[in-house]
């Protein structure tokens, strides 16, 4: 029976004192104090921010983006909201959705000579590890962060997970039975690649405020506010985890015989959550890990120990500098927050000139006490003469909007359009029948003004791309596993390696399969990497491309990388097949007989996403003599195909 049926059940222990050394202390305190210096800084109130400190900036465009309504403070006010920023903000981000972001991947080595292997090979594992993790839909929580906040953070981190795999002792089954059960437990790893996890702004501190490109920040700290539990699950192996306790106290400084509060007071941690601080310094290549003030780390501990190379593992974008001496960007909600505010509140206005007409103020000249409900629709009073002696409380008043109040809030709807985009290009109907050269026009003007948008959208996947390198340069070519195979009758071990598979077309073949399998036996020729390709495809029956690269060669070879991300529109979007119409429209009527349609039929397959080879019928070759049969000559401790490939039959680890 295993000591620890539960965590349920585990008692909670008096935990012991940290042995720092007097390095360790003093280091301690110098990082608490630049972590208190870097909250303070940016907890100011700033020109910038409009006179508010960032967390209430922060929270004044999550509210206007997520359309909160306010509770009422009289019973008689209105809260009532357009909503108008959160439908503008999709509006941006509907086309946006709709382009197609993935990086362009290079290499080039000392000579500056294109290398389209390895460009290739880390292009494809790049786009692997995105689907991995459902980058999809994580790039739009991005853009939405984005255009919300204007400033985003997203960190790459190496992400490898454990879990407890029990199994009932002899292989049986539970069938209700309380005695006599007993199992095994060990730690299993779940999986092992990279993840990039978008961090609230109020999450991160940076070493200088006024410095506003994220790469020469002196240094910045991320600080957590987590689940206990969660976080025993990344640091329980931690040799100090057993200091760690499990409620944060916030640290006290004695300066001049006087105790003083820390200003990590001000955090709001519930009981069952610890505080996780984690600082980066490249400049002088340093790492430390605090937890609920705990330091888990050594004096000094290299970046590149943690990151896998010498740089912050977290980008920061913003929608719209502020100005060059600022670390902070402009949102989109703070750009229409004015307009929007003017605009709501004649909205407001109006519902309660409406609710005035339905009920208005009136002076009663009855002498009798009459109850409000005398306004409701079909409502009898009886007994009593009122006529003349319930009168409007002033002369003349009218009831319902103006025509100028009207005007204005037409004029306001339209300054919101211009600086944002108008209702025909997020296909509204709008009043009239506009000819379809206005369309064109507006939905150029409205191209002009997501021009800026999708730029800084495309900084944003062009710095995520970056750190993705290096963390798959870093790591992802390391063996993950060991397995035993027979190689001529003697069983041997072999390390095992990441391969990546991913959907891509296959040039004049359609769409296929691209592979990337490292292997640390001598590399094959291409005749042979001809056979494993001509093997997969007899089995799955469609094109296959492989590509075996060295992981150590990978690692170690000092290439040149170059990444490009060029915003187009989704192969198999409405806007390329229209564009293809055209294309082959023209090139049909500019040139004739002289187009090569063997081009085109791979182009119309890619775009609406069929196999070429089962859309058009392809002419027989002319027979021609098959030539004499040849041996491939074997190498030496080359894989086969087979074995390349996993397909070769593997014996079960011990």
């Amino acid at each position: 029976m295993p000591k620890e049926k539960s965590v349920l059940l585990e008692e909670e222990k008096e935990i012991e004192q940290p042995p720092y050394t007097d390095d360790e202390r003093a280091y301690l305190s110098r990082l608490i104090q630049r972590v208190e210096n870097a909250i303070s800084m940016r907890e100011q109130e700033y020109p910038e921010f409009d006179g508010q400190t960032y967390s209430d900036y922060y929270d004044q465009n999550q509210k206007l983006a997520n359309t909160f309504i306010e509770p009422k403070k009289n019973p008689e006010d209105s809260n009532f909201q357009s909503g108008t920023a959160r439908e503008k903000m999709f509006a941006f981000l509907a086309p946006i959705n709709n382009l197609n972001l993935s990086p362009d991947v290079s290499a080039f080595d000392q000579n500056n000579i294109r290398i389209g292997t390895f460009g290739q090979a880390m292009e494809d594992t790049i786009l692997k590890t995105e689907e991995l993790e459902g980058d999809e839909e994580k790039k739009h929580l991005r853009q939405f962060e984005l255009f919300s906040q204007g400033t985003i953070f997203v960190e790459d981190v190496w992400d490898e997970r454990w879990m407890k795999d029990k199994r009932i002792t002899g292989g049986g089954k539970f069938t209700g039975q309380i005695t006599g059960l007993t199992w095994s437990e060990k730690l299993k790893r779940v999986f092992s690649r990279p993840i990039r996890n978008v961090l609230s702004g109020l999450s991160v501190f940076l070493g200088n405020i006024r410095q506003y490109d994220f790469t020469m920040q002196p240094y910045f700290f991320t600080l957590d506010v987590k689940d206990f539990l969660e976080i025993e699950q990344t640091f329980s192996s931690w040799e100090r985890w057993k200091y760690v306790p499990k409620t944060f106290q916030p640290p006290k400084f004695e300066k001049d015989g006087m105790t003083y509060d820390s200003i990590l007071k001000m955090l709001n941690v519930e009981n069952g959550q610890g505080v996780v601080i984690r600082y980066q310094d490249k400049w002088n290549n340093e790492f430390a890990v605090m937890i609920n003030n705990v330091l888990m780390t050594p004096i000094g501990l290299p970046l590149t120990a943690v990151n896998g190379f010498a740089d912050y593992n977290v980008i920061q974008q913003n929608l719209e500098p502020i100005h060059l001496k600022f670390a902070y960007g402009n949102s989109l909600m703070r750009k229409l927050r004015t307009k929007i505010g003017l605009y709501d509140e004649f909205l407001r206005l109006g519902v309660l000139t409406t609710q005035q007409k339905y009920k208005p103020p009136t002076l009663n000249l009855s002498g009798r006490v009459l109850s409000s409900k005398i306004w409701t629709a079909g409502t009898m009073t009886h007994g009593v003469d009122l006529k003349g002696k319930i009168v409007p409380i002033m002369e003349g008043m009218t009831f319902g909007l103006s025509t100028s109040e009207l005007m204005m809030i037409k004029e306001l709807k339209e300054q919101i359009n211009a600086d944002t985009v108008s209702p025909t290009f997020q296909g509204q109907r709008t009043g009239g029948d506009p000819t379809a050269t206005e369309v064109v026009e507006l939905q150029r003007q409205a191209k002009l003004m997501l021009g800026l948008s999708i730029f800084a959208c495309s900084l944003l996947e062009w710095k995520l791309s970056w750190l993705r390198l290096y963390n798959n340069l870093a790591k992802w070519f390391d063996p993950y596993d060991t397995r035993i195979e027979e190689v001529k009758g003697d069983l041997v071990k072999k390390d095992v390696f990441r391969r990546v598979v991913v959907e891509r077309p296959i040039e004049g073949e359609g769409m296929g399969a691209r592979m990337v399998i490292p292997t640390t036996e001598q590399m094959p020729t291409p005749t042979q990497v001809m056979e494993a390709e001509g093997e997969m495809k007899r089995m799955t029956g469609r094109p296959v491309r492989i590509t075996f690269i060295s992981p150590e060669a990978i690692k170690s070879s000092k290439l040149i990388w170059q990444i490009t991300v060029r915003p187009r529109e989704k192969t198999t979007s409405e806007l390329a097949k229209l564009m293809f119409r055209a294309e082959l429209g023209d090139a049909v009527n500019y040139f004739g007989p002289r187009v090569n349609f063997d081009f085109y039929e791979e182009i119309f397959a890619n775009t609406w996403n069929r196999d070429p080879n089962k859309i058009f019928t392809k002419s027989p070759p002319m027979p021609v003599a098959a030539p004499a049969p040849t041996q491939t000559p074997k190498i030496q401790g080359m894989p086969t195909p087979e074995s390349a490939t996993g397909m070769n039959k593997q014996v079960p680890r011990q």
